[in-house]
């Protein structure tokens, strides 16, 4: 089911800004993101255009940004975005989506500058997580509160999500990270309660149609994420550490202690992640060239400065972001902050 949004989105570029980067190379609206949001979520498509999602510390509710020079400067595209978790996600470079409450999606074909709103039927909780491995066949993930332990559902959809089928519903914690391979998928998460609570995996080898749980005897703590880099081999990983699987998700086992937040692959055995880092206030980027058999620290925030990553993205060609925020020397007023990964170096681009 599929109803226009209501919410007027924001057209703020010139008249020659459109899907892709503006004819004449620049945008005079786009700036810094504004400094009392934080990042929640990050998506590109190449290495000019990408969008974020961001939320307010006050105000629950969401915004998104696109960027059309990699990221130094931003355009706001839509504001006031009923989502508590603004996950997004982009296939191309006109095709998106973005998690909203309620049991609602919201779809873009044109970029960012116009969405509709999906409904996920049966469903008013909200949605946490959406993948889509081609223009058609997608699936998300919803989470609400029952009890102690929450309420978690699969939906998926093969035309768009124009419209959206259960194909699973559990009371056993929240699932947050979904992902496909093939015609397997993957979803993970945990408890609700505290990061100690139990972890949460599940997969699928008919293409999300049934789902079953995977052994998690070696998992401590609530996933955050999940990723394969092909039918059989994935990692996930959570403030409990990364764990890897070489059975398609059957069964994990730990290949590192590192407080996981975020984790991205590109092509080849390259692994990345946003974890923990030396100290509490510190955290690192953590690189391994052998799918998790060896890390080494590729980037970590330094002791005189409260930056906070906890958001990581990379295209296939090693080209890649990461987001966060960065605090005053009080550890108050956080703002938002891009790095972007070029020639093997982590650099800030946001705020420039």
């Amino acid at each position: 089911m599929r109803t226009m949004l209501h919410i007027v989105p924001i057209l703020l570029c010139l008249m020659s800004c459109e899907e892709g980067l503006p004819p004449n190379g620049s945008c005079p609206q786009c700036a810094n993101l504004p400094d009392d949001e934080f990042i929640f979520d990050i998506a590109f498509v190449s290495e000019s255009i990408g969008w974020v999602t961001t939320l307010s510390d006050t105000v629950r509710v969401a915004h998104i940004y696109k960027t059309f020079d990699g990221g130094l400067s931003w355009l706001l595209v839509q504001d006031n975005v009923p989502s508590r978790f603004p996950t997004i996600s982009f296939i191309n470079i006109s095709a998106g989506w973005v998690c909203l409450d309620s049991g609602r999606v919201m779809r873009t074909t044109d970029g960012g500058w116009s969405w509709d709103i999906q409904i996920l039927p049966n469903s008013t909780f909200s949605v946490t997580s959406i993948y889509f491995n081609d223009e058609y066949n997608g699936w998300a993930t919803t989470f609400g509160a029952l009890g102690l332990t929450g309420y978690a559902e699969i939906y998926l959809t093969a035309n768009s999500g124009e419209t959206w089928v259960k194909r699973y519903s559990g009371n056993s914690g929240s699932l947050v990270s979904i992902v496909s391979s093939g015609g397997n998928v993957w979803a993970v998460g945990g408890g609700i309660i505290d990061q100690f609570d139990e972890p949460l995996a599940l997969y699928s080898f008919d293409r999300g149609m049934n789902f079953n749980p995977s052994s998690t005897s070696d998992i401590t703590g609530p996933l955050r994420k999940v990723e394969f880099i092909n039918e059989r081999e994935g990692f996930s990983g959570g403030l409990g550490g990364i764990f890897r699987s070489l059975d398609s998700g059957k069964t994990w086992s730990r290949i590192s202690n590192v407080g996981l937040r975020d984790m991205a692959t590109t092509e080849g055995a390259i692994l990345r992640v946003v974890g923990s880092g030396s100290s509490f206030y510190q955290t690192a980027i953590y690189k391994s060239s052998n799918l998790g058999g060896d890390w080494i620290t590729e980037w970590e925030s330094s002791l005189d400065t409260t930056r906070l990553i906890s958001k990581i993205f990379f295209l296939p060609n090693s080209i890649g972001w990461a987001a966060g925020l960065e605090y005053d020397s009080n550890r108050t007023n956080g703002k938002p902050i891009v790095m972007k990964y070029s020639n093997g170096f982590w650099s800030i681009i946001t705020p420039n």
